[in-house]
């Protein structure tokens, strides 16, 4: 019974142990890899500062061609017909005070006109944006959203909206004249990495 008793005591302590060290190491991991923000903060970023976003996803639409694509196995190494890695892409939004500015690859499908352009079939905007705002969205985050024209077409527009979070992380959702709507994920780019960001991009 003595021995029992013990072996149920040393037990309970391996397994406080065990979960102390998960918690001191869930800790550490959030305080090294989260840049929070207040949300006062937030709302002074994406009101007075130009904002660079370095896209790392992107989450088409899952209609029947993309269904296709996932059930053929077409889907870039890595990714998956929902969520496609474009980090070497050089894909990016850039808003200023008074313009903004888009390259982002698109997978989907064409609602009017050809189903692919064979020069350019990516998202492409460059102007002065139309029924700019800035809103309050869930979880302390701010949404920006804007109409803009196509740079190429002229014919086509975007409806954009680009939700930030406190942690910098970010969720563009564009909705076309001519497409079906996409989604994209990154993150929101500070200091250096604008330049660096820019420096790479391919005119």
């Amino acid at each position: 019974m003595y021995f029992k008793a013990n072996k149920i005591v040393a037990l309970k302590r391996i397994i406080l142990i065990t979960l102390l060290g998960a918690f001191i190491y869930s800790c550490t991991a959030l305080k090294n890899n989260t840049t929070a923000l207040s949300s006062k903060d937030l709302d002074t970023f994406v009101s007075n500062e130009p904002i660079e976003v370095d896209l790392r996803w992107a989450e088409p639409q899952m209609t029947m061609a993309m269904m296709q694509v996932r059930n053929m196995g077409l889907a870039p190494v890595g990714s998956t017909a929902g969520r496609i890695d474009i980090s070497g892409q050089a894909s990016f939004l850039r808003i200023s005070k008074d313009s903004v500015s888009g390259r982002l690859p698109f997978f989907g499908e064409r609602q009017f006109g050809s189903t692919y352009n064979t020069i350019d079939n990516g998202i492409n905007f460059e102007g002065i944006p139309k029924n700019y705002k800035i809103t309050d969205g869930k979880r302390s985050s701010k949404v920006i959203s804007f109409t803009v024209k196509d740079s190429k077409t002229k014919a086509e527009s975007y409806n954009v909206r680009l939700v930030v979070y406190t942690n910098l992380s970010c969720l563009l959702d564009v909705n076309s004249s001519h497409r079906f709507p996409i989604s994209y994920r990154g993150r929101i780019l500070e200091g250096k990495e604008v330049t660096l960001l820019s420096s790479n991009d391919i005119n």
